[in-house]
């Protein structure tokens, strides 16, 4: 259940990212090129980075019902999640903090890079541990349970800073 979970708020923030770095495009290609990224770069990784964030929410919930999707569904989030930490590190030892990477417009701050961490750690876990089937009653609780998990991530650093 808990590999069901991990995979399903990864799945949630993967498509959330898709969403916004689709709608504004050039905002990801003017970050971008603000860190030093050549333009043909940036207009790539602009243009592939919410099909590639979409693709992965999909063939991990796919992967939720097909078990033999979820083990290179998560092992792939895990590496996409890795490059988003070092982009992470980078920009925090240049003391960036516009980094805007999930949603609420959050700061770049040491949330962030634990979140992103957590995230790649768990996603790792899960491509090893996938469970041989799950009876329905499991499979349900654990996409409750990363919906919840997937909306507490998205909610919570922006409801703090909202609160104080």
């Amino acid at each position: 259940m808990l590999v069901v979970a991990v995979c399903v708020a990864a799945a949630t923030l993967l498509a959330r990212s898709a969403a916004g770095h689709g709608k504004d495009r050039p905002a990801l290609e003017w970050a971008l090129r603000v860190e030093g990224v050549p333009a043909a770069g940036a207009r790539a990784v602009a243009a592939l980075l919410p099909v590639v964030n979409a693709a992965l929410a999909v063939a991990l919930l796919a992967g939720v019902l097909a078990r033999g999707l979820l083990a290179p569904a998560a092992l792939a989030a895990a590496a996409l999640f890795a490059a988003f930490l070092a982009y992470l590190v980078v920009l925090a030892r240049r003391q960036r903090t516009d980094c805007h990477c999930f949603p609420g417009d959050d700061p770049l701050n040491a949330v962030t890079i634990v979140r992103a961490a957590g995230l790649l750690v768990a996603l790792a876990v899960a491509s090893l541990v996938v469970p041989a089937s799950l009876d329905a009653l499991a499979l349900t609780y654990g996409v409750l349970a990363g919906l919840v998990a997937g909306l507490l991530l998205e909610v919570l650093p922006s409801a703090r800073e909202m609160l104080g």
